[in-house]
């Protein structure tokens, strides 16, 4: 008999090896990197498939072929996160965190590690609800155990490595970014054991806080329910997601993002670290404002391979124009 996933990971539907390999393909793996977690036909995960450096290939590329948009809240379409597969793989579009995280943990179970659903807050101006959801991966060896974040849908933000949560306090480069761990030691947002991911922010020259997490806490289908539907439906202070267009898709030294009406293509050059020394310089900017509705639909298709035609409640193609966006969306597209 099969082990009982607990919590909402056990909900979601099993990936077969035929879609693991689609998945594989979405996110550009070399053929010679795909046969370090698929037999050579094609037909079976690898026993020794699931492995740190396999992890890191995983989250390194996904984040950057799978864009972080949230564009189908702008449209007032529904959201199904069980449905990832078919939107970000079949479809060639990106995601929230419920989508593009909820993918990835499908995947990571498929293949064979130890994974488990984790909840979190995004904490970078206010203390938000519990709107988060990433992947805690456990390795163990010889008896020692280790665990690892791994997460592809925190926006421009998103770190592109999974990050060992026992290594606090201290600074650590995931290029273009560097990133640090502390804890929740006032138990300010969950129970005691929380852990708080901060990126370096150069304009405040100090960490700044990106989202908390408690490891241990159980993630069940109804939290990612409640949790996306207040996400992609409610229309109030707090929810930037039903107000606005973003498209972001990170870039091998930098990040570009398409927000509202205009196009910004941030890059970094090393070094970031040097010794404990943090030597983060600010990042190259390019903007371009967009003039004309055709522009933007072209730009989104060009930099951040999006069509956004089809639609995954209908399972039809539907014509989009700007028009498609809901009013609120359009009252900002401005600012």
């Amino acid at each position: 008999m099969a082990d009982v996933v607990p919590g909402y990971l056990g909900s979601l539907p099993t990936l077969s090896v035929e879609q693991v390999h689609l998945f594989l393909q979405r996110i550009e793996f070399t053929e010679d990197e795909i046969d370090s977690i698929l037999s050579k036909d094609r037909t079976d995960i690898l026993e020794n498939a699931a492995t740190l450096e396999n992890l890191k290939k995983l989250q390194g590329k996904s984040t950057l072929a799978i864009p972080f948009e949230q564009l189908d809240v702008a449209l007032a379409r529904k959201i199904f996160p069980e449905k990832a597969f078919e939107k970000i793989v079949v479809h060639g579009r990106g995601g929230y965190c419920f989508e593009n995280n909820t993918l990835m943990l499908q995947i990571l179970k498929a293949i064979g590690y130890n994974v488990r659903a984790g909840g979190g807050r995004v904490i970078i101006s206010r203390i938000a609800a519990q709107t988060h959801l990433v992947s805690i991966v456990t390795f163990c060896t010889n008896g020692e155990t280790e665990e690892y974040l791994v997460d592809i849908g925190v926006g421009g933000q998103t770190p592109r490595a999974p990050i060992n949560i026992s290594h606090l306090d201290q600074a650590f480069e995931i290029y273009p970014d560097v990133y640090r761990l502390i804890k929740d030691s006032e138990a300010k947002y969950y129970a005691k054991g929380a852990l708080i991911l901060q990126y370096y922010s150069t304009y405040l020259k100090d960490f700044k806080n990106l989202f908390v997490f408690h490891p241990n806490q159980v993630v069940h289908t109804s939290d990612v329910e409640c949790s996306n539907f207040y996400v992609s439906q409610f229309i109030g202070p707090g929810n930037w997601f039903t107000t606005t267009r973003l498209a972001v898709r990170q870039l091998p030294d930098g990040r570009k993002a398409l927000s509202n009406d205009k196009l910004v293509i941030h890059k970094r050059s090393k070094p970031l670290l040097n010794g404990d020394k943090i030597c983060v310089q600010e990042m190259e900017t390019d903007e371009l404002v967009i003039d004309s509705d055709d522009q933007y639909f072209r730009l989104l298709k060009e930099e951040f391979s999006i069509s956004l035609s089809w639609d995954t409640e209908s399972n039809q193609e539907q014509t989009i124009s700007m028009e498609s966006f809901t009013a609120t969306v359009l009252a900002n597209r401005f600012k």
